[in-house]
């Protein structure tokens, strides 16, 4: 079991899960952000890939390509779920959501 490096912010997270069948370790670098502008290794971005690769044999997903890991698959097996990010996100949209200003009309 690798470590699972903290998420980069919720609106990349839900880009890259609904926008990709499947994700390489480049699109993983992308997911993960330790801290903010930096991104993890090559060599953890390979643990995460060989997680979800392991995961994806399992339950035997059909492979597109070999150098890709199916994208439900893989944050499955990093334990993200996905409509708790959205639930998150709405949450936060909510509470920071400003209101436009009101102008008082006087007559």
């Amino acid at each position: 079991m690798v470590s699972i490096p903290r998420l980069a912010d919720f609106d990349t997270v839900l880009k890259i899960y609904y926008e990709n069948i499947e994700i390489g370790q480049r699109t993983i670098r992308e997911l993960f952000r330790p801290d903010r502008g930096k991104v993890i290794s090559n060599a953890t971005a390979r643990k995460l890939f060989l997680e979800a690769e392991k995961k994806e044999i399992e339950q035997g997903v059909p492979k597109w390509s070999s150098h890709r890991v199916n994208t439900r698959v893989a944050f499955e097996a990093w334990g993200i779920d996905i409509t708790e990010i959205e639930r998150r996100k709405k949450k936060i949209d909510r509470l920071f959501k400003q209101e436009p200003e009101r102008k008082e009309v006087t007559v």
